[in-house]
């Protein structure tokens, strides 16, 4: 009977593991479809990251796609984003 409980222990461990990699691969194809479909503006690429909230910001100070791609972390402070 032992023998039958450690062959489940082991059969649940690795179904555990094959859940945890198979979220990570979900996860992985998340940020590889984000990176893959490149936004053609600040918009899209805020919505895309769940980052909308701050388009008012970048709207006020004029920031488009290029520049908020060059943008620093003081310059982001600067602009209010913390």
């Amino acid at each position: 009977m032992a023998h039958y409980s450690a062959i489940l222990l082991t059969c649940q461990q690795q179904l555990s593991l094959c859940l945890m990699c198979s979220l990570l691969l979900q996860a992985a194809a998340e940020q590889a479809a984000i990176l893959t479909h490149r936004p053609q503006d600040l918009k899209t690429l805020l919505e895309q990251l769940g980052l909308e909230k701050w388009l008012p910001v970048f709207e006020r100070e004029e920031v488009n796609l290029q520049l908020f791609l060059s943008l620093t972390d003081d310059e982001l402070k600067e602009v209010g984003i913390k």
